[in-house]
């Protein structure tokens, strides 16, 4: 999905503030949202637009997925991609407020992270060592710019006026990764978060050869590495209560699979991601854990400070080249711009 994956980071600035960093990882929690909050209908045509083509198996020249993508830029090399970011600010429905100046800083990533290149490779003892590079030969930004009657910026100045402040609730999300290095039976123990405990962490693992790039494997290829147990340990509490007791080579990893369908709010309803259990054990393996009881709610929860850890166990020794696990944190967070048009960030309510 080279819509979304070309980009390594984005950083927003309001008023030369820096208001919201993505973190290098914005890539990944680009594919975690659109695999996980995203019907299989709209995944093939409107985020098509964006270069998603769905895959029955990753990293195969074979898949249908990788035949379409393949095909939009067999005829002259050329394509044009659409996509929406996945960006705090950018998610939420209110407008910004007037006179306050907007900048957006994008960071690229690199070429073996963004092309696959399996039909040409596959033969070659070092693939890596074929260059291959992109070029960009023209990129908008469309943005919605709404002009007021002088009646409604009187109205605005007004009410900056009396309450001092604009106050715009955001979902905010936060990325981590960890290193787990080859030959462990269990994840190194870690304090990942020692601030306010999320709502929600949704869990994926990849190798660390994909995790840093490379042509002829996908980054996005979420295996489950033949995961025992995996749970986190937040504010006291460990989540899930009880062991996931999985067994991948088995077929048994029906809780891990349910819990990422309930996490979702998808387990109980009719629509769904599309996500299906082959795929969750051929390279779809979210691990969602949800922490706040009221997830689904338009409210925002109690914040509650405290530290969370994650503890995975494995059936088998990691693989040779290590593998990274990448994290998606949510929580609540507010951005307020005050009657002088300098934003703030508060992510504890």
């Amino acid at each position: 999905m080279i819509g979304k994956t070309l980009f390594k980071q984005f950083q927003i600035y309001l008023n030369g503030i820096l208001v919201e960093d993505s973190s290098p990882l914005y890539a990944w929690r680009s594919i975690i949202e659109t695999e996980l909050n995203f019907d299989k209908e709209t995944k093939n045509s409107t985020l098509s637009l964006a270069g998603y083509a769905s895959d029955e198996k990753i990293n195969d020249p074979t898949s249908s997925g990788y035949k379409r993508r393949s095909g939009w830029i067999e005829k002259d090399g050329e394509a044009q991609f659409a996509a929406t970011l996945n960006l705090n600010l950018f998610n939420q429905p209110r407008l910004l407020l007037n006179y306050v100046d907007f900048k957006l800083v994008a960071y690229l990533n690199e070429p073996k992270f963004v092309i696959d290149s399996l039909e040409i490779d596959k033969d070659l003892k070092k693939p890596d060592d074929t260059i291959y590079t992109y070029e960009i030969l023209d990129m908008k930004l469309l943005l919605h710019e709404y002009e007021l009657y002088d009646s409604a910026s009187m109205a605005i100045e007004q009410l900056l006026k009396q309450e001092k402040m604009i106050t715009y609730p955001l979902t905010n999300i936060e990325m981590r990764s960890f290193y787990v290095a080859p030959g462990r039976f269990d994840t190194p123990e870690c304090r990942l978060l020692t601030s306010a405990l999320p709502k929600r962490i949704v869990m994926c693992m990849v190798d660390a050869q994909s995790y840093l790039g490379s042509h002829c494997k996908s980054p996005f290829n979420f295996r489950h590495f033949d995961v025992k147990d995996a749970f986190i340990e937040c504010g006291g509490r460990t989540i899930p209560s009880r062991p996931l007791n999985l067994d991948f080579e088995k077929d048994r990893y029906m809780p891990a699979y349910l819990n990422m369908l309930e996490g979702t709010g998808m387990g109980r309803s009719v629509g769904n991601n599309g996500i299906t259990r082959e795929m969750y054990k051929n390279g779809s393996a979210f691990f969602v854990f949800e922490i706040s009881p009221s997830l689904d709610s338009e409210t925002f929860d109690l914040i509650k400070l405290g530290t969370t850890s994650f503890n995975i166990k494995f059936n088998k020794a990691v693989p040779e080249s290590g593998l990274y696990c990448i994290l998606h944190c949510e929580y609540d967070s507010v951005l307020t711009i005050d009657d002088n048009r300098v934003p703030h960030v508060d992510a504890l309510m």
